[in-house]
C-alpha cells in the first residue's frame, strides 16, 4: 500500500495499484511518473513475497511485479524479456536472471508485466537518489544524443537540445572514448550504459562505430564461445568441401567449395566489394586473376590486403590448383578470380553467397570469419606449445603469451592486438597460465606442420579438448 500524503516509507515495498484511490500524491507515485526507480545503495536483496506483518527492506509483496532487462522496478512498458544473461560485473536482482519467477514463487510470466514494484529505503532514510541499471542497454543513432562542434584546437559538445555540456563528468567520459578527431557528423550516446556509445563518418566516408566497453566483451565471448561448435562441424564440412570439389566443370558447387577450401587453408578474409572498390584492397571473394599465379605445385597469391599491406602466399593443394588454372585462363567472364559457369553466362562469386554456402554444408550459423578465428586460436595453442625458454613465473608466461601473439599476427595479417582479441580464444591463453597446453599431443610438430591435413586433424582435436574443459567453458554471457 502507498504510504498516506505527508508520511514516510517504512522499509517496505509500495504498489501501484489499478484503483480510485492510487492517484494519491504519495512519494512512489511520483516516482513512476519520472520514470525512476529506487532501490537501496547498494542495492537490497530481493527476498521473495512473504505475509503482510513480515514484510520490509529488500520484500516483494505477494502479487503482480514488474521485471525486465535492468531488474526490479524499472519502469519501462513493453514486451517481456527474462532470457537475457547479466553483464560481466553484474548482479541480478533476482535469483535466476533467465526465470523471472524464480524469485517471486506462484508469479507467473502473464501478470509480470503489468505491476510495478518499488524496493523503498527503510524509514528514517534520507537516501533519495536513483541508483541507475548497471546493465548495458540497446540504443540507436537514430535517437536523439551528444553532438560535437569543433572549439579551437579542441570540440565543445552540446546536447540534444543543443546547449553546451558543461558537466565535467559527461565530458570525462566522452574524452576517454577517443573519438577520432577527422571523424564528422558524430553522435555519441547520452546514456552512459548504452551498448554503442558513439558514432561517426571518418575520411573516407564510412560510418564508424564506438561501442561499450562491456558489450564489446560480451560480443567477443560469444564468438569465441562458438568456437567449440565450429570446430565439431569442420570434420563434416571438409567432406563435403572435398565431395563437391570432385568433377572437371566450374559449377556453382564446386567453385564455393574452392573458395571454402582456401579460407581453411590460407587464412583468407572474405573481402568486401564495396571496400575493393573504395579503397583497393582485396579479399578472397574480391580477387582478381592478376592477383594468382599458378606455379608447379603451388598457387601464389600477392594483393593488397586490408590496411593497404602487401600480402603474398603459396597454397599446395591440387583441387585448388585445378580449379584456380581454368578461372584463371577463362576468357569472358570479367577480372574477378572466383565465378562458375550458368546457362546465362558467368556469374561472380560475392561474399554472401560464400557465406550462405557455410552454413548449409556446416549446418549452423557460421562465416568465412569463423576460419580466421578457429585458425588464429588453433596457432596460438601450437605456439604456446611449443614455446621455449618460458619460466615457471606468471611473468615469465605472460612474455609467452605476447611471443605467441607476435607469431600468430604475422600468420594472420593482423597487429598483434588485433589477433589477441579477434582471433585467439582467451581460454587458450587462461590455460597456457596455469600450466595447461596441448604439448602432449604435438609429439614436435610446429604451426608449419599444420598444412598436412593428418596432423593438423590430430592437434585441433587437442585445442576442442583442451578449450571445453576450460573453466565456465560453455557459459553464456551477455550484456
Amino acid at each position: 500500500m502507498f504510504p498516506r500524503r505527508g508520511g514516510r516509507p517504512r522499509g517496505r515495498v509500495a504498489r501501484r495499484h489499478r484503483h480510485p484511490g492510487a492517484s494519491d500524491r504519495s512519494l512512489a507515485r511520483r516516482l513512476l511518473r519520472r520514470r525512476h526507480r529506487v532501490l537501496r545503495s547498494p542495492p537490497l536483496h530481493v527476498q521473495g513475497p512473504v505475509g503482510p506483518g513480515q514484510r520490509g527492506a529488500g520484500h516483494l509483496v505477494a502479487a503482480g511485479v514488474h521485471v525486465d532487462l535492468a531488474g526490479i522496478g524499472e519502469l519501462r512498458r513493453g514486451a517481456l524479456d527474462l532470457a537475457r544473461p547479466a553483464v560481466e560485473g553484474d548482479v541480478p536482482q533476482l535469483s535466476s536472471p533467465t526465470d523471472g519467477t524464480a524469485a517471486c514463487p506462484g508469479l507467473t510470466p502473464r501478470i509480470l508485466w503489468w505491476c510495478h514494484v518499488f524496493v523503498l529505503p527503510p524509514s528514517g532514510s534520507r537516501e533519495t537518489a536513483v541508483v541507475p541499471p548497471s546493465r548495458v542497454r540497446r540504443v540507436h543513432t537514430s535517437s536523439p544524443g551528444l553532438s560535437r562542434r569543433r572549439r579551437g584546437r579542441g570540440f565543445s559538445y552540446l546536447d540534444e537540445q543543443g546547449r553546451r555540456v558543461r558537466d565535467r563528468q559527461v565530458i570525462e567520459r566522452i574524452r576517454t572514448l577517443a573519438i577520432p578527431p577527422a571523424w564528422t557528423s558524430v553522435w555519441i550516446s547520452p546514456d552512459p550504459l548504452g551498448h554503442l556509445q558513439a558514432s561517426g563518418i571518418d575520411a573516407a566516408g564510412r560510418k564508424q562505430y564506438l561501442y561499450h566497453d562491456r558489450w564489446r566483451r560480451w560480443r567477443d565471448r560469444q564468438k569465441f564461445h562458438k568456437m567449440h561448435e565450429f570446430a565439431r562441424s569442420l570434420p563434416g564440412l571438409r567432406r563435403q568441401v572435398g565431395r563437391d570439389l570432385e568433377g572437371d566443370g566450374l559449377s556453382r558447387e564446386r567453385v564455393l567449395a574452392c573458395a571454402v577450401r582456401l579460407l581453411d587453408l590460407g587464412f583468407f578474409r572474405i573481402g568486401s566489394e564495396s571496400y575493393a572498390a573504395r579503397n583497393g584492397s582485396f579479399g578472397l571473394a574480391t580477387m582478381r586473376k592478376e592477383h594468382v599465379k599458378v606455379a608447379g605445385d603451388e598457387v601464389l597469391f600477392d594483393y593488397t590486403a586490408k590496411g593497404g599491406k602487401r600480402r603474398v602466399q603459396a597454397i599446395a593443394d591440387p583441387d585448388v590448383k585445378d580449379v584456380l588454372r581454368r578461372l584463371k585462363a577463362r576468357r569472358n567472364g570479367g577480372s574477378d578470380l572466383l565465378a562458375y559457369s550458368t546457362d546465362e553466362g558467368w556469374k561472380d562469386v560475392r561474399s554472401l553467397e560464400i557465406n550462405d554456402y557455410i552454413k548449409e554444408i556446416a549446418r549452423g550459423p557460421f562465416s568465412a570469419k569463423d576460419f580466421r578465428t578457429w585458425h588464429g586460436t588453433v596457432l596460438a595453442a601450437v605456439a604456446l606449445a611449443t614455446a621455449e625458454d618460458v619460466g615457471p613465473s606468471l611473468t615469465a608466461r605472460k612474455r609467452g603469451v605476447a611471443r605467441a601473439i607476435r607469431e600468430v599476427a604475422d600468420y594472420l595479417g593482423n597487429t598483434p592486438a588485433v589477433a589477441r582479441t579477434s582471433y585467439v580464444d582467451p581460454r587458450v591463453l587462461d590455460r597456457f597460465l596455469e600450466g595447461e597446453t596441448i604439448g602432449p599431443a604435438l609429439g614436435g610438430v610446429s604451426p608449419d606442420d599444420l598444412s598436412d591435413p593428418s596432423i593438423r586433424q590430430k592437434v585441433e582435436r587437442a585445442v576442442l579438448e583442451l578449450i571445453e574443459s576450460a573453466p565456465h567453458a560453455g557459459e553464456q554471457q551477455a550484456a
